[in-house]
């Protein structure tokens, strides 16, 4: 039988092998052999016919589902109410930038895993702002005037996963009134200047009534789009338990790839290296 971890899921192959590497790396540190390895440092074919076994008990991986518009309105609904309005607020606005710009979620929200993949939050001042007569207006720094006026929004991406360093990606003002992603993060940078944060301040930062500084965790995300998937299951047939904080970035480029965006375009946007995308 499969051991169980905390969450109470099956711990798979791949897992077994990690921690089993963590065991010969200590041996390796206290001046032994690794008792994993041959001369020819390959696994002793013992062990490589239990990794392999394992693997053959591994169940299928389970693929997350893209996240539809419908879901996304259903999300506004379902948090109109909620008694924490920064902390509603913010998931909104959270998870109109993921989607628009294809994060992954450790890019928009706090992430709760312990090997977060070089997904690094962008923050306040990773935030750029075009009026109809400036363009690359600072949110750390420039007028809320220009905030409140602007038509075109990028973020600057840092130390993100599959980045080039310094490079911008922008989107420019829509017609829609929930779902404009220029006006949606002019918001959440209207709240953080309001709230006195530095420029490095992660924008899933929200504060409480004591102006004390919490985020908005990929967590938070998944159990508030469940909420969202659940209320119009029967109009998306999406099952709530494949939706997670991940959706948003697979939802975006499904919307992109059936609105007859290049693969090629929608990958560099995404940061893809390879075809995965596709499996959407």
């Amino acid at each position: 039988e499969l051991a169980k971890n905390k969450q109470h899921r099956a711990i798979g192959s791949k897992r077994v092998e990690e921690a089993l590497r963590a065991v010969g790396a200590r041996f390796t540190q206290l001046g032994e052999k690794d008792p994993r390895l041959t001369e020819a440092q390959k696994y002793v074919p013992r062990l490589k016919g239990v990794f392999k076994f394992f693997e053959n008990e591994d169940p299928a991986p389970g693929r997350v589902a893209p996240c539809c518009l419908t879901i996304l309105m259903a999300l506004i609904q379902v948090l109109q109410d909620h008694p924490n309005r920064a902390f509603a607020d913010a998931i909104i606005d959270l998870a109109c930038l993921a989607y628009f710009f294809l994060c992954r979620p450790g890019e928009y929200a706090k992430s709760t895993a312990n090997d977060q993949g070089r997904s690094s939050p962008f923050r306040l001042q990773d935030v750029l702002f075009g009026t109809p007569t400036q363009n690359n207006l600072n949110a750390a720094i420039c007028s809320l005037h220009d905030v409140r006026r602007s038509t075109f929004v990028a973020l600057v991406f840092t130390d993100q996963k599959n980045c080039v360093r310094g490079e911008t990606v922008g989107h420019r003002t829509n017609d829609q009134p929930f779902w404009d992603v220029t006006k949606r993060i002019g918001r959440r940078v209207e709240y953080l200047r309001l709230c006195n944060a530095p420029p490095d301040t992660p924008l899933h930062t929200y504060y409480d009534i004591h102006n004390q500084p919490h985020h908005i965790t990929t967590l938070d995300i998944t159990q508030c789009l469940r909420t969202a998937a659940q209320a119009v299951y029967t109009t998306t047939g999406i099952l709530p338990n494949r939706i997670c904080s991940q959706s948003l970035r697979s939802g975006g480029a499904t919307a992109l790839l059936c609105a007859n965006w290049a693969k090629d375009k929608v990958q560099l946007l995404g940061r893809w290296k390879s075809d995965a995308m596709l499996r959407y």
